[in-house]
């Protein structure tokens, strides 16, 4: 039988930039503090401004030094989408690695109807967890 995969498997991503779509908690975290901790810049694209910063700081106490950053990214806002998309392209950095990992859960009822969203009065939900990665 094959060894299982582990994250000590995953090579060394000094010098590659990583963008994660709710990064500040779950899945999304833990992939950022695995890959930042393999050399990665990891920008935390995250929705909230506290949240994302909360989640920066703790993973600054867990794990210091490492290379990550806030951004703003509301997926269920297209001009949210494109000022980040706007913003990244400015830098003139390649990308490496994307995770679209942000997405909502059992969403209340109210998001399964169109709400009007920037999305063309489509669900919420919809909007959010698979719109915006296109």
């Amino acid at each position: 039988m094959s060894k299982k995969w582990q994250a000590s498997d995953i090579p060394s991503l000094a010098d590659k930039r990583v963008v994660i779509t709710g990064a500040n908690s779950g899945i999304g975290y833990h992939a950022a503090l695995k890959l930042a901790r393999k050399g990665a810049h990891v920008i935390f694209a995250c929705r909230d401004r506290k949240r994302g910063e909360a989640a920066l700081a703790r993973m600054e106490a867990d794990s210091p030094g490492l290379h990550t950053e806030l951004a703003i990214l509301d997926l269920a806002s297209l001009t949210s989408i494109r000022q980040f998309a706007a913003a990244e392209l400015a830098q003139h950095r390649p990308l490496d690695l994307l995770i679209n990992n942000a997405g909502v859960m059992a969403p209340p009822i109210a998001w399964r109807r169109p709400m009007g969203s920037s999305f063309n009065s489509v669900p919420m939900f919809l909007a959010i967890s698979r719109l915006p990665h296109f």
